[in-house]
């Protein structure tokens, strides 16, 4: 038996399939009836789904896994710290209660003259004229951007595309590397389980052969007994009768 189709839970249950070579797996009936053991069995811990993968070996270190631990620790360190904000806090405290999104107040990038009851007031005039130079400014700066889009928006492009495609090419060779490690260890244990399927088959006969013989021999003892038996009888009756005879 290989050591990757044998493991000891927790509970020191060890557990050993043979699934290349049990065929038994493939029957519908039986089938359904492992699963009903299993919900039968979870049903009754207080375990939960995840809580079984703890009892498994553990997974081998790589950089892949690191660099998932590295971006789940910034998205809880970036949590933690946008939550002490006010406004993240009220806006996590709205979705927790259910209620819908606040909507951007948008007042302050329109630039309306004052209305005509207020023409005359100073403080109007004032507002309107700080709300042109900021739409003014704005304006400025999207050229500004539109400009140096178009003198470097090209070649920022193809650098990130060459860095996406450098990206993606090593994740198809990770991919690549784990399904060959997959379809070898899937080959091995194959291999390995049709080696040991030969050797229980060898034993299997040799114990179906024990038996037999163990049967036979059971057969030819209890023949035997039976023809001892036979033979204290006959035996007892002569020597009742030479009994009989002497007396007389």
């Amino acid at each position: 038996m290989s050591d990757g189709a044998r493991w000891r839970s927790s509970d020191n249950t060890v557990v050993d399939a043979l699934p290349y070579v049990d065929h038994e797996y493939a029957d519908p009936q039986l089938k359904r009836e492992v699963e009903r053991l299993i919900d039968e069995e979870m049903s009754r811990s207080s375990k939960r789904p995840v809580d079984f993968l703890q009892d498994l070996p553990p997974l081998p270190s790589s950089n892949l896994l690191q660099a998932r631990n590295n971006l789940a620790f910034l998205h809880a360190f970036l949590t933690l710290a946008l939550s002490e904000g006010p406004l993240v806090a009220k806006a996590l405290e709205r979705l927790r209660a259910g209620r819908p999104p606040l909507a951007l107040d948008l007042s302050r990038y329109g630039v309306q003259a004052p209305p005509v009851g207020k023409r005359n007031d100073l403080y109007e005039w004032n507002d309107y004229l700080r709300k042109a130079k900021v739409q003014l400014e704005y304006q400025t700066m999207r050229i500004e951007n539109l400009e140096l889009m178009l003198q470097y928006s090209g070649n920022t492009w193809r650098a990130h595309n060459q860095r996406l495609e450098a990206y993606f090419s090593k994740l198809q060779s990770i991919a690549r590397a784990f399904s060959q490690q997959i379809e070898s260890l899937n080959r091995d244990r194959k291999l390995n389980q049709q080696a040991a399927a030969t050797v229980l088959t060898h034993l299997r006969s040799q114990w179906v052969e024990i038996c037999q013989k163990n049967n036979d021999i059971d057969a030819a003892c209890t023949e035997l007994e039976a023809e001892i038996e036979s033979l204290h009888e006959q035996a007892s009756q002569r020597y009742s009768s030479w009994s009989k005879v002497s007396k007389q």
